[in-house]
């Protein structure tokens, strides 16, 4: 690294917040919430799609920006193979961008609802979204691992502590839309129409909850790992 460390660990800080906030929560948003503020429609498009598109947009914004902090920071060099831990950090980063951006062109030319390739292109950019996410997970636990970063297993375990809540919250939305979902199947007289929306608006009503206690909760995460890298200090080498 070189000495102005102040532009490591900007990357470090940009990269956090766009992969451990904006990533997850733009895929929650279109996974789990597309029928959130249903009425909030800007340009004819609901506003779960402007919102996942925003999210993930800044998201590739940031990793650019991020991106060249650091190679500035490294003389315009790329890692040594030597260092393996920061070496491997860097080529899964690099991949990940170009996985966005492969992303971001794919979801401005998405089909329209009525094409036969409309659920084979929901799938795919889904999958790859996923798979964009895991390894994004990856790189930032290579990240924190990183000797100069100086972060030793405080920082793992932020990240790791980020990683089960994310899983629980996942969990705990899975379960409420399978009971939404298995809800819905049946075909209620109209005595009972009157339950059944009432129920339905309470399982609208934990999601909007279980949304908030996840915000809250990732968003501490967060901000605990970034509090973390700004009072970090670079490990001397002997």
């Amino acid at each position: 690294m070189a000495n102005d460390y102040a532009r490591t660990k900007a990357h470090a800080c940009l990269m956090t917040f766009a992969w451990l906030f904006l990533v997850p929560n733009g895929i929650i948003l279109a996974r789990y919430y597309k029928k959130l503020l249903p009425s909030l429609r800007i340009l004819n498009v609901d506003f779960w799609f402007n919102g996942h598109r925003v999210l993930m947009i800044s998201t590739f914004v940031l990793s650019i920006v991020a991106f060249f902090l650091v190679l500035s920071d490294h003389g315009w060099k790329w890692v040594e193979p030597e260092e393996k831990t920061a070496f491997a950090h860097s080529i899964f980063g690099i991949v990940i961008i170009g996985i966005i951006i492969f992303q971001i062109i794919i979801g401005f030319v998405r089909p329209k609802k009525d094409s036969s390739f409309r659920k084979l292109f929901n799938w795919f950019h889904r999958s790859v979204g996923m798979i964009c996410l895991i390894l994004a997970i990856v790189t930032i636990y290579l990240g924190v691992c990183i000797d100069d970063m100086g972060l030793k297993n405080v920082g793992w375990g932020v990240v790791l502590g980020w990683s089960l809540w994310l899983i629980i919250f996942i969990a705990l939305m899975e379960i409420v839309q399978n009971y939404n979902k298995n809800k819905n199947q049946y075909e209620y007289p109209p005595e009972q129409l009157d339950n059944h929306n009432s129920r339905y608006s309470m399982v609208d009503g934990v999601k909007i909850w279980l949304l908030v206690l996840h915000l809250i909760a990732s968003l501490a995460f967060v901000v605990a790992l970034i509090t973390l890298i700004g009072l970090s200090k670079k490990e001397e080498k002997n």
